[in-house]
Order: C-alpha cells, then structure tokens, then sequence
C-alpha cells in the first residue's frame, strides 16, 4: 500500500556526491517515489532519507532506483526507489502509519 506524500527528501549516491533535495510523492514500506531535477541511472544505488529537514539529524537507508520516468515538461525525472532492507522494526511502522 503506497502512501500520498508531499515532503521533502535527501538523496545520495553510493558515491558520495552532494546531497539531492527531493520531492516525495509516495511511500510504503517497500520504497519510495520521488521527483529530481538530477538523473539517476535506473539500477542505481542510493541512499534516502524522508522526511527531511535540513539542519536535522536524518537516518539514510539505502535503495536502489527501480523506474525512472522523464518528465520534460518539468525538466524533472520520477523516480521508484526500492529499498533494499524491508523496514521491520515497530518504530519505522508507527512513523508510517502517521503518514
């Protein structure tokens, strides 16, 4: 079950670039949607952290991007991130099921 969303998030790759300010759209305990203006190879592997806040300590988890569709209009991609360790413990669940 994907949930709506309309917050900001941070992006990394596994190789070290600057942080990505991302647009999330969806979630669910599997992955993500996210929009960015950056280009990601699909397969990519990243890290993400969503919410976040700048300034604030955040808890990247890592993902690797499953789709990307281009947005032209936008000059923005989407983006389908799966993470690669399922969320398992009750904490990561309550702050879900408050989204």
């Amino acid at each position: 079950m994907r949930i709506k969303v309309n917050f900001t998030g941070c992006v990394r790759n596994q190789h070290g670039s600057e942080e990505d300010m991302v647009v999330c759209e969806n979630i669910s305990r599997g992955g993500l949607c996210f929009k960015s203006s950056r280009c990601y190879d699909k397969t990519a592997a990243i890290e993400v952290a969503a919410p976040y806040t700048p300034g604030s300590p955040d808890i990247p988890v890592s993902a690797r991007i499953v789709y990307v569709q281009e947005l032209p209009e936008e000059k923005m991609f989407r983006y389908g991130a799966q993470y690669l360790h399922p969320v398992k413990d009750s904490r990561s669940s309550t702050i879900l099921s408050a989204l």
